[in-house]
Formats: structure tokens, C-alpha cells, sequence
């Protein structure tokens, strides 16, 4: 789905990375998560691809209310992140957005950052 570029620079967030400065970052707009799950700031996922996201999203969100949110960012310096790991950035997005509930307290991030 993904190419080889995008994997190398990819960090999925499950559990708790290192802490970082969330009053420092900035965050794309969170999809609402009930029709839409992904947020492409980076241009790096087709039609096909983020239907297919989405169609995963929906079922996992359906069928376990596990929510899975997908971000494509260009750089960690375009939100205001300065030398800090993609894991701590992707520690505060999560965070900062809510994934999760009160009856479930689990979800998936998956933070993607183009280049370095």
C-alpha cells in the first residue's frame, strides 16, 4: 500500500512514547472518525488506498470500537516540532485529539511523516 520511502519514516503509536511539549506543536484538523479516519497533509495516499484505510477503519471502529485514526504529515517541523521523535510527536496527537473512550480506553495512531 505504502511505498518503501513512506515505511521508512513511519512510526505507529500504540503505547505510550516519550513525552513531548504538546503546547509547542500544532496538529492537523481530526477527522471525525465515524466516516472519515484519515488525514493525508501529505499527499501520499490514492483513492484506492485511503478507501481501502477507511474500509478498515470503519470495521475495526464497528466490530471491536477500536478507533484507528491515519496521518500523513511532510515534516515534523511543519507542526512545529523541533528535534523532537516522531513517536513523542505522534504521543501528543494522540492525546491532543482524544483517541479513545471512556468505555474503551484504546486506539491506534498511525503518524507517518514524509521526510525527516
Amino acid at each position: 500500500m505504502w511505498g518503501t520511502r513512506a515505511l521508512c519514516c513511519l512510526a505507529v503509536f500504540l503505547v505510550a512514547g516519550s513525552a513531548a511539549h504538546a503546547g509547542d506543536l500544532t496538529f492537523p484538523e481530526r477527522p471525525d472518525g465515524a466516516t472519515r479516519w484519515i488525514v493525508d497533509a501529505a499527499g501520499m495516499l490514492d483513492a484506492g488506498d485511503a478507501g481501502r484505510v477507511n474500509a478498515i477503519a470503519r470495521e475495526l471502529l464497528r466490530d471491536k470500537q477500536i478507533p484507528v485514526l491515519v496521518v500523513t504529515i511532510p515534516t515534523l517541523g511543519d507542526y512545529g516540532s523541533r528535534g523532537s521523535s516522531i513517536a513523542s510527536n505522534a504521543r501528543a496527537l494522540f492525546d491532543a485529539w482524544g483517541i479513545g473512550s471512556e468505555a474503551h480506553n484504546h486506539g491506534m495512531l498511525l503518524l507517518v511523516a514524509e521526510r525527516v
